[in-house]
């Protein structure tokens, strides 16, 4: 499986937005118990390859959430989706 995150950045979410100095985003992937990966990227989407899952031994359903980082207040609001075998 490989799933692919884009965030919302439309204007009707810019309130929601902080302006930074650099782009960056916190993302964590949750199996059924635990957190298997959490990584920062600079762009807004993710792509968790089937090398990766296997590496990280994730298997059955995921969780996958995505929050922006601001340099001032830290992660906004995190987005989840669930993917399913």
């Amino acid at each position: 499986m490989t799933a692919m995150i884009d965030l919302d950045l439309s204007p009707e979410r810019a309130e929601e937005l902080v302006v930074r100095a650099q782009e960056a985003f916190e993302t964590a992937v949750d199996g059924l118990r635990d957190a298997v990966r959490e990584e920062t990227l600079d762009t807004p989407e993710f792509l968790y390859t089937g090398a990766l899952r296997a590496a990280d031994g994730a298997l059955g359903a995921l969780e996958i959430e995505v929050a922006q980082l601001s340099e001032q207040f830290g992660p906004g609001p995190f987005q989840r989706s669930v993917f399913h075998d």
